[in-house]
């Protein structure tokens, strides 16, 4: 953190306990995220990629479908594909069906200040599990700066929110 690389403050939503994250590495679009303990995850413009280090991580995400009606602020109907570790290290495969919606003009309140931003949720559900993502994208350039994401049937939402260097 100190070399004033972007970070990111957030955390896991069922523990309440506030994390720094600092970006690594960006690689074909997707931006690997540090955090203390030798934690990591990915997001591919503000969407969760994968996660590492947690009880129950997010092997992979395609969230083609997702990352592409999010930023032409549409309502639509996606498909979301997410990779487990099973039991026995098995991966399991799960498909969502997932539905866009733009809640319009919010202000996402960061440390920075407010920022005018547009909020698009998702709601997906497969046979067993439903959740709902947040992300408030910023109104000048549709930049992610605030997300709540779900990640696993374990772990939960994880928040995230820019943080100021």
């Amino acid at each position: 953190a100190t070399n004033e690389a972007p970070r990111l403050k957030g955390g896991i939503e069922s523990t309440g306990i506030p994390s720094l994250a600092v970006l690594d590495t960006t690689r074909n679009g997707v931006e690997t995220w540090l955090v203390e303990g030798g934690l990591s995850f990915a997001l591919r413009d503000g969407v969760m990629q994968n996660t590492r280090g947690l009880k129950d991580n997010l092997m992979s995400a395609d969230t083609s479908q997702t990352n592409a009606a999010i930023n032409a602020l549409r309502d639509t109907t996606v498909q979301r594909k997410m990779a487990f570790i099973g039991p026995e290290t098995q991966t399991l495969v799960r498909t969502f069906t997932c539905e866009i919606e733009n809640f319009g003009d919010q202000i996402a309140t960061l440390e920075t200040g407010p920022v005018p931003a547009i909020v698009m949720a998702e709601t997906c559900s497969d046979a067993t599990t439903t959740f709902e993502n947040l992300y408030w994208l910023r109104k000048t350039d549709r930049r992610v700066v605030q997300s709540r994401q779900w990640v696993s049937d374990f772990i939960g939402p994880i928040v995230l929110r820019d943080e100021p260097n």
